[in-house]
């Protein structure tokens, strides 16, 4: 008698599920509360100028403030019709500009007169924050100008900064890290905030004058 050969079963076969790959943020989008931008391109509409004081450009997928003058601040608004509270962006400085000018942003800006503002001096590893009124300056930090323990040693490195302003406060973060938080009296309320790039008092500044790149900008009201 001849036993029938048993049927094989097929060992059943395992496949992992395939792994999720978020996507990657936007490199500019605009809403109604947040502005992100890589400056990959001219979307939101940057000035793009240049007369005998300053140029606003971009190169390199980066945006910049090109200053000519000694003494000067040149900002550019954020393009938004929202202000925001929270600004983020990464800044550096041309090659060969160390100890020629500094950059940050103002906020609460009601005029070329009245206005906050945060400056970051590479060269020297420092900051400051303070206002202006009626043409007058006073400072928020306790010297002009402060230490930073976490700007980069490298005058010219890209460093992060962050600001969060509002009518009555400023706080300062670079590369992450918190340097700083001031309050003050309350500003008048709408005002703008911006993009800036100062030289300082000087006899003279060379052909190219002083120039800064910004990129990874992040502007937002919801912080």
């Amino acid at each position: 008698t001849f036993e029938p050969t048993p049927t094989l079963e097929p060992t059943p076969t395992f496949t992992l599920p395939p792994t999720f790959t978020p996507p990657p943020p936007p490199s500019q989008s605009l809403t109604e509360d947040t502005l992100i931008d890589d400056f990959s391109s001219n979307q939101f509409g940057w000035t793009v100028e240049m007369d005998q004081q300053s140029s606003f450009g971009f190169q390199d997928n980066r945006y910049f403030i090109q200053v000519y003058e000694d003494g000067w601040r040149m900002w550019e608004s954020i393009p938004t019709d929202f202000t925001p509270t929270y600004l983020s962006f990464t800044a550096q400085i041309e090659a060969g500009n160390a100890g020629l000018g500094y950059y940050g942003m103002v906020c609460n800006v009601q005029n070329n007169e009245n206005y906050h503002y945060i400056e970051i001096d590479p060269a020297l590893r420092r900051y400051r924050i303070g206002f202006m009124t009626s043409e007058e300056e006073y400072y928020l930090t306790p010297y002009e100008w402060n230490y930073s323990f976490y700007l980069s040693g490298d005058p010219y490195a890209v460093n992060q900064i962050g600001v969060r302003c509002t009518n009555d406060t400023i706080r300062l973060e670079i590369n992450g890290e918190l340097e700083t938080e001031v309050s003050f009296a309350p500003a008048e309320p709408g005002g703008w905030v911006g993009l800036l790039a100062s030289t300082w008092d000087a006899e003279s500044l060379p052909t190219g004058g002083f120039t800064v790149y910004f990129d990874d900008l992040y502007a937002t009201t919801r912080e």
